[in-house]
């Protein structure tokens, strides 16, 4: 006899990123060993999103609020569905798609399609099973607490049973409340203490996580940082070559000017010296024609007498 299982978690703002790495296999886990990675390509998604963070927030910036939103709210809820491996061995592929399709339409229509954050199933562990994350935002408001509590729960896994589970021959499941009330007080302290356990790896994995984020991100940083250096030094040494070109340029005008200057000089010189010279010449002509005229008036006179 197989079962519906049916498990909630809560996310806050700094675990939306960790669960959009392991639902969507952006890295290999170190902390999942179930997880197959040659099998990886039978996952598919019935609603994707490739930034988690920016997809909550959008859907954040429609609250019906004038209050900033506290750091440790709920942001997010993940809602996971399978039941065991006898289940899905006794059906076909198809049918399995459509019990999966038939569980996310319950969820979406029950919290709102318009919080559907993602939705994948994974087929690369031991059993399938369907991951549903969305805002818990209710009227207007987020209110994880509201809808999950205790009595939010039971009726969870009520309406869960009577719209899939039934239908497709499954017994109804127990949620964590329920079965930790038919526990004795050893076995509930075992397995509390299990779960605080895996509760703490998970959020180790999620810091880690983040930590390598950080550190891929530093490293973006300081090599845009180096880039922009390189281009200011190009800038500045593209504005030194000019000013050294326009001085250079300065100075062949002032040479190519003075060079003018001084032929032109040059040329007053030679024009002057020239004027002088014939003025000298034209004054010694003159002066030995006056001479030879007076010498030959000389004798000309002597004989009249």
């Amino acid at each position: 006899m197989s079962y519906a299982i049916v498990r909630m978690q809560k996310f806050q703002r700094s675990g939306v990123k960790g669960i959009q790495i392991h639902d969507n296999r952006e890295r290999p886990s170190r902390t999942n060993p179930d997880i197959d990675k040659d099998r990886r390509q039978e996952n598919y998604s019935l609603v994707a999103s490739e930034n988690w963070t920016a997809t909550v927030k959008n859907r954040l910036d429609t609250l019906e609020t004038t209050k900033a939103i506290r750091k440790d709210a709920v942001v997010m809820c993940q809602i996971m569905v399978t039941s065991d491996a006898t289940f899905f061995k006794n059906i076909t592929p198809q049918k399995e798609k459509e019990f999966f399709q038939k569980a996310f339409d319950f969820i979406a229509d029950r919290y709102g399609r318009e919080n559907i954050i993602a939705a994948t199933v994974h087929k690369d562990e031991k059993t399938p099973h369907l991951h549903v994350n969305f805002t818990p935002i209710h009227e207007g408001k987020l209110a994880a607490k509201t809808l999950f509590d205790r009595k939010g729960l039971h009726n969870l896994h009520n309406e869960f049973h009577r719209n899939v589970g039934q239908t497709w021959g499954l017994q109804r499941g127990e949620s964590r409340e329920e079965k930790r009330r038919h526990q004795d007080v050893a076995t509930f302290k075992r397995t509390t203490a299990e779960a605080e356990l895996k509760k703490v790896q998970a959020e180790l994995a999620q810091a880690k996580a983040q930590a390598v984020e950080l550190e891929k991100t530093k490293a973006e940083l300081e090599k845009t940082k180096a880039e922009l250096s390189m281009v200011k030094g190009v800038r500045e040494g593209t504005a030194k070559a000019m000013a050294q070109a326009q001085a250079w340029s300065i100075e062949k005008a002032r040479q190519e000017t003075e060079r003018l200057q001084k032929e032109r000089d040059e040329r007053e010189r030679q024009q002057k010296e020239q004027e002088r010279q014939a003025a000298l010449a034209k004054e010694a002509k003159e002066k030995a024609i006056q001479q030879s005229l007076s010498h030959s008036r000389g004798p000309s006179m002597g004989m009249g007498r």
